[in-house]
């Protein structure tokens, strides 16, 4: 174009277009097809038939387990029933974050404005009874734990007629999921307990000392898996007393937690030291006075249910446990949760608690070991595509060997120095009085003054003979003999 005031150039050596000589021409070119000698129409039937190469999991539905599989292997089988079928091919719309990465027969491409969606041409035509079978390779691209499924949405098109086309479309899915294993295992303080000293009542409680032996239950959850698990839930059924009402375990303070970005417990009212012996019998923290409320009411009206005895093991063993079936004790859970437990973490749950002495001296004397069982179970509480590889170890039991020392007999408490001395001083005192008394009376004056050779003593008014006397009165008695 010229520069605004320069010359405009000569258009001699340019075609002009004259609008009065344009003219419209439309030529109709016929393509032979084999299917149209009859009717002149052609009509095809494709049918789609494609499965993944995947175990099947229990709902029929194939599985893809995340951190194991890396690959998805599609089979694409495709019939033509009838007529050859013009420009056919088969769309495949997928999954984003799974990658394409080949075609074992090389007709399949991914498309090049959408990664999501892949064409294999089926031919042009794509004959009568023909067939196309291909094997489609998916390559983990991006895939999360939590991903959910895999979607395959795969359709086969052609401009030819299709007599049934329900029979074009096959839509796949793979659910995602997750393996782990979570192991639950325990560790106790000691490998047996015993118990001794003297029995006392709920009331007699001052310290937690009083009650029994510590003991301390260490549990451990260890995710032996590839993935995070977002939640897990920790069970410990807590047995705490006999079916009579009477305490087995007593429990001292909350369950102590570590592992996990967060975690927490959540325990029955009434369930954490129930008697306030964290603080010495007296006062609260809010400056109350602590009173005790002993549990004989609610023993006497257990004790008139048909209670189950404690299962014996051997001839003088006896099993405390709470079960589905028959329990022998009575159990409080103490459920814990434990959030976001990494691939290779553990959790630690850790419960303190007293061995209640007084229960085992009273009522179990004839048996030489008593068991406490508990029981706890872990589970997966959130993360629904996460499963367990050996869900047997998610269950364990603890049992506690109890022993009662006979080398040691219940003891009275022995009494304060002060009360021993008063009742010294009392004695001396008590004894003081009795002899004044028998002093008052004359009981120690005697008479040596008689002129009958007796003394007499007031208090019993009674004579008594000297020796001379009893010496004479014998030689007497031997006269008598002789001269008889």
């Amino acid at each position: 174009m010229p520069e605004p005031g320069e010359e405009v150039p000569s258009l001699s050596a340019f075609a002009i277009l004259d609008p009065h000589t344009i003219e419209t021409k439309v030529t109709l070119v016929k393509f032979k097809k084999r299917c149209d000698q009859d009717d002149g129409v052609c009509i095809t039937d494709l049918r789609v038939n494609a499965s993944l190469d995947l175990p099947i999991g229990r709902d029929g539905l194939p599985i893809f387990t995340y951190g194991i599989q890396s690959k998805i292997n599609m089979k694409l089988n495709v019939d033509n029933l009838l007529e050859d079928a013009y420009f056919a091919e088969v769309i495949i719309e997928k999954t984003d974050i799974l990658d394409f990465d080949t075609d074992s027969s090389g007709i399949c491409k991914q498309d090049e404005d959408n990664s999501a969606i892949i064409k294999c041409h089926l031919g042009n035509p794509f004959e009568e009874k023909d067939q196309k079978m291909t094997t489609l390779t998916f390559t983990n691209k991006e895939i999360k734990a939590n991903q959910g499924s895999l979607d395959f949405n795969i359709t086969a098109t052609t401009e030819t007629d299709d007599q049934n086309p329900a029979n074009n479309h096959k839509f796949l899915t793979a659910v995602v999921e997750s393996q782990t294993d979570l192991k639950l295992e325990y560790t106790k303080d000691k490998s047996q307990y015993e118990v001794s000293g003297q029995v006392r009542g709920e009331c007699a409680m001052e310290k937690l000392e009083m009650i029994g032996s510590f003991v301390q239950h260490n549990w451990t959850v260890i995710n032996d898996g590839l993935v995070e698990v977002p939640e897990i839930l920790v069970t410990i059924n807590f047995p705490y007393e006999t079916m009579s009402g009477k305490w087995l375990l007593y429990l001292t303070e909350m369950p102590i937690l570590s592992g996990g970005s967060s975690s927490y417990c959540v325990l029955p009212q009434n369930s954490v030291d129930v008697l306030n012996l964290t603080h010495p019998r007296g006062k609260d923290d809010n400056g109350n006075v602590k009173t005790c409320f002993p549990r004989e009411t609610r023993r006497k009206r257990r004790e008139a249910e048909v209670l189950p005895t404690p299962q014996a093991q051997s001839k003088k063993t006896l099993q405390f446990k709470c079960n589905s079936t028959v329990s022998t004790a009575r159990c409080f859970p103490i459920k814990c949760y434990f959030r976001n437990v990494e691939s290779k973490g553990s959790t630690k749950i850790v419960i303190n608690s007293r061995l209640w002495n007084s229960t085992f001296l009273e009522d179990y004397v004839d048996e030489d070991v008593l068991q406490i069982q508990v029981q706890g179970v872990v589970e997966i509480s959130n993360g629904s595509y996460i499963k367990e590889k050996e869900p047997g170890n998610d269950m364990t039991l603890l049992t506690m060997d109890v022993y009662r020392d006979f080398t040691i007999s219940p003891t009275t408490p022995s009494l304060q120095w002060w009360i021993i001395l008063l009742a010294v001083i009392g004695g001396l005192l008590v004894l003081i009085l009795i002899i004044l008394c028998l002093w008052k009376v004359g009981f120690f004056e005697r008479h040596s003054n008689c002129p009958c050779g007796f003394f007499e003593r007031k208090t019993m008014n009674y004579k008594y003979a000297t020796v001379e006397q009893k010496a004479g009165r014998k030689a007497k008695k031997r006269q008598n003999i002789h001269g008889r």
